[in-house]
């Protein structure tokens, strides 16, 4: 084994240094080099992919159903197109053109005008793509509606013209024919309709009878019985005879005056339900007249 100094060390150290570098820098350079040939040749030959038939099925299928909906929109809007007649298109094209070369036209009305010259070139490219399928327009009449109208009332007297020779060789009266009497004859007016008696209004009377009630019937149930068994004796009512002994018995408790008191207070029960029965009679009474002056107003 060959030993070396430390300082022999260091010399061949500072010697293979550079060499250690110049071989590192030419390995990497390879490297690089070899690395970007291999991209070349990856970009240059890719790679087969593979190919689903039902994507692709789907695809195509998609891409019709697009077409045939596209197509089916043009021929709506091509049949919305034929529906406008192009005559009356033209003719407010030349109403406006009319109207420009005497004056300026205003931006709206130039706008419309260019909406116009638009849509009679589409109405006009959708009637040519139907064919024979776009509906067809009446033509306008030549001249107006007055002379059109002139001209049949002109048709209409040649015809009445034409009479039979028969009749043509009956000869005319020679006096003045008579006036046509006028129309001036008094037609009657119609009947003026029947006024209607005013209407009756319907009043509402209440009446009530006088109730009649048995003031001495209804103050004896305020009695005792007792009290009313003994006058009632007293009386000679209960159906027998009353001994001395119990006459002078029922005058000593004081039934003679127990009857009086009874027939006092009969009276006063009468007199009170009597007053009870006018001053309901008085109110009834009342409320009748205010009832007879509302429906009065």
């Amino acid at each position: 084994m060959i030993s070396l100094s430390r300082r022999d060390a260091l010399k061949q150290l500072n010697y293979l240094t550079p060499v250690l570098t110049l071989y590192t820098k030419q390995s990497l350079g390879q490297h690089k080099l070899k690395k970007s040939t291999n991209s070349t040749t990856t970009t240059k030959m890719p790679k087969e992919r593979s190919i689903n038939p039902v994507a692709a099925q789907h695809k195509a299928d998609k891409k019709q159903q697009l077409k045939k909906s596209k197509q089916n929109v043009q021929a709506q809007r091509n049949e919305k197109l034929a529906r406008r007649n192009p005559e009356r298109l033209q003719r407010q094209i030349d109403d406006l053109k009319s109207l420009a070369t005497t004056q300026q036209l205003r931006p709206k009305d130039q706008a419309t005008l260019d909406q116009l010259e638009k849509d009679l070139r589409a109405v006009r490219k959708a009637r040519d793509v139907l064919g024979e399928k776009a509906p067809a327009f009446a033509k306008r009449r030549e001249g107006g509606g007055v002379q059109e109208g002139r001209k049949r009332r002109r048709v209409e007297e040649e015809d009445e013209d034409e009479t039979d020779e028969d009749v043509r060789n009956i000869p005319m009266p020679k006096d003045t024919p008579p006036p046509v009497p006028r129309r001036n004859q008094p037609h009657q007016l119609p009947n003026k309709p029947a006024v209607s008696a005013a209407p009756v209004v319907a009043q509402t009377t209440y009446s009530s009878a006088p109730v009649l009630r048995n003031l001495k019937e209804e103050s004896r149930k305020f009695v005792p019985t007792t009290v009313a068994q003994n006058i009632t004796r007293q009386k000679g009512q209960s159906g027998r005879l009353l001994e001395p002994e119990e006459a002078d018995k029922l005058e000593k408790a004081g039934y003679n005056d127990a009857r009086k008191v009874a027939d006092e207070m009969e009276k006063e029960a009468e007199f009170e339900m009597m007053g009870r029965g006018e001053t309901a009679e008085k109110a009834l009474r009342h409320v009748e007249m205010e009832e007879v002056e509302d429906e009065g107003i």
